[in-house]
């Protein structure tokens, strides 16, 4: 609705954002289930979590290009493992191009590998989590 108000030229690219999404609810998914064992053992974590959720919010280049940060700057973003996911929507939307398969690589990569460490820290903690709870 906003892009129809504020004129914004739509692409066929939009079309693709599902299937963007998908490795984006794998990567959330994995997170998660980390923040949510992290609160089982340290309970002030919920309220830690709203403070880093703002600094990954600015920490995230959402609704400003990658290229505007100074390369000094830019190469720390490669810390930030939710810049692979937002890029493939960036491209999608904004720039109405389709991501290279290294990006979409990536991105999976990230995803899987952040439900993979959620699921290994469960499983391994499964029968201490249900103590402390």
């Amino acid at each position: 609705l906003i892009g129809l108000v504020l004129d914004f030229p739509f692409r066929w690219t939009i079309t693709l954002i599902p299937v963007a999404m998908i490795p984006l609810f794998i990567f959330c998914l994995g997170c998660s289930i980390l923040v949510g064992i992290a609160t089982v053992y340290f309970r002030d974590m919920q309220y830690l979590l709203s403070v880093l959720l703002q600094l990954l919010y600015f920490a995230t280049p959402i609704l400003y290009p990658l290229e505007i940060i100074p390369e000094k700057y830019s190469r720390w973003l490669a810390f930030n493992p939710v810049v692979p996911e937002l890029h493939l929507f960036q491209k999608l939307i904004y720039m109405g191009q389709i991501p290279s398969q290294q990006e979409w690589a990536i991105a999976w990569a990230v995803a899987i590998l952040a439900l993979v460490a959620g699921v290994a820290v469960l499983l391994l903690l499964e029968e201490d989590l249900v103590f402390r709870m």
